[in-house]
């Protein structure tokens, strides 16, 4: 979810603590239409509790070029589905261009692969 979107859920999220319930309905209406609209579930946005952080913010690791093409491939079919929102496509036209430049991450990885996963469910 790119940085803008997220602050803007989170703003919405925040109305749900209103006392006007008019105002909690209208902003859960509105997470519920910005989540069919970017295809995210709520197993994607919400992070289990023992999960943990894999990745040093100081020290990123880069997938090798090898295993970045199996990644290539999986956007590229993922891409080839007809159900994806514009916001998950544009996600993964920018993972590809990622990979062309040496840009892409285990964590990027391993979020696309956990993508592919929920979407095949």
């Amino acid at each position: 979810m790119p940085a803008s979107d997220r602050t803007g859920f989170i703003a919405l999220l925040e109305q749900l603590r209103q006392d006007d319930d008019a105002a909690v309905v209208a902003a859960a209406r509105e997470i519920t239409a910005r989540m069919d609209a970017s295809g995210l579930t709520w197993e994607a946005l919400i992070v289990e509790a023992d999960a943990e952080d894999d990745v040093d913010d100081g020290d990123t690791a880069f997938v090798p070029v090898s295993d970045a093409s199996s990644d290539a491939e999986l956007i590229d079919n993922l891409l080839a589905r007809g159900d994806l929102s514009e916001d998950t496509r544009e996600e993964l036209e920018d993972y590809k261009q990622d990979i062309a430049e040496g840009e892409f991450t285990e964590a990027d990885s391993q979020y696309l692969r956990a993508l592919a996963k929920r979407l095949s469910d």
